[in-house]
């Protein structure tokens, strides 16, 4: 079973959006993906709706409750990392990022960093003015003959890359690292099994076994994975054993 985490410290703000089904959702597509603060700058349109509203079914709550701005300014004064977002790419736009690389530089940032996804007017998305204040701007690829993504499109495709990144498996069971003890094992195994098989130098055996050690330490190997090799480092000792006896 995959559990979406909530992503208390992510705003999403829309500019001006003339859509109330578009509000709606956006909404809903929060509520799918575990988001729950929608900010609205300068809404051309009554957020409450009905056609908002239908759009949202049990993600009502979260139009109901999105907080009101009347410039991009106010909406993202909490936050310290801005990220616009466009399907156009702008020769004067800040560093542009892919969804996926968007997602890697979320994972790297601390927990309590709060982070704003801007998303701008169905007709014209940002201009430069509400991309000034932006750190990046995230652009969804799409074929250059029809580029243009509807809002809530564009909110979902993104919002699904950071759950998918950030979701937790509380079916798969976390590995248990090998503990020194345990690599200490595999290592003199290792050492006999390449000893036997002539790969070591006689005469400074502990040259080579140091960059084993740098190959497989970086492998960070849990115990599973030191219990496959050590079978392998097993099956070469009995096959040379076996070969010795002919």
């Amino acid at each position: 079973m995959t559990l979406l985490n909530q992503h208390p410290n992510i705003s999403i703000i829309l500019v001006q959006p003339h859509n109330p089904g578009n509000i709606g959702a956006v909404a809903r597509t929060m509520m799918n993906f575990g988001f729950n603060d929608l900010r609205l700058v300068l809404p051309q349109c009554d957020p409450l709706h009905k056609e908002s509203k239908d759009r949202a079914r049990v993600a009502s709550p979260l139009v109901e409750n999105a907080k009101l701005f009347m410039t991009v300014s106010q909406a993202i004064a909490d936050c310290q990392i801005i990220w616009g977002t466009s399907g156009k790419l702008r020769g004067a736009s800040p560093d542009e990022l892919s969804p996926s690389q968007a997602v890697e530089k979320i994972l790297q940032l601390p927990p309590d960093l709060k982070l704003a996804l801007v998303f701008g007017p169905e007709d014209r998305g940002l201009n430069n003015e509400e991309l000034k204040p932006c750190d990046a701007m995230i652009t969804i690829p799409t074929r250059d003959e029809f580029p243009s993504l509807n809002l809530s499109h564009a909110v979902t495709v993104i919002l699904y890359e950071i759950a998918k990144a950030t979701h937790t498996d509380v079916a798969a069971s976390t590995p248990t690292l090998a503990s020194s003890q345990i690599r200490e094992g595999f290592y003199n195994h290792l050492k006999e099994t390449l000893t036997e098989i002539n790969f070591l130098d006689p005469l400074n055996p502990e040259r080579i076994m140091r960059d084993m050690r740098n190959i497989f330490g970086r492998a960070h190997l849990d115990e599973r994975e030191i219990t496959i090799l050590r079978g392998i480092c097993r099956q070469v000792l009995n096959f040379r054993k076996r070969d010795g006896e002919k």
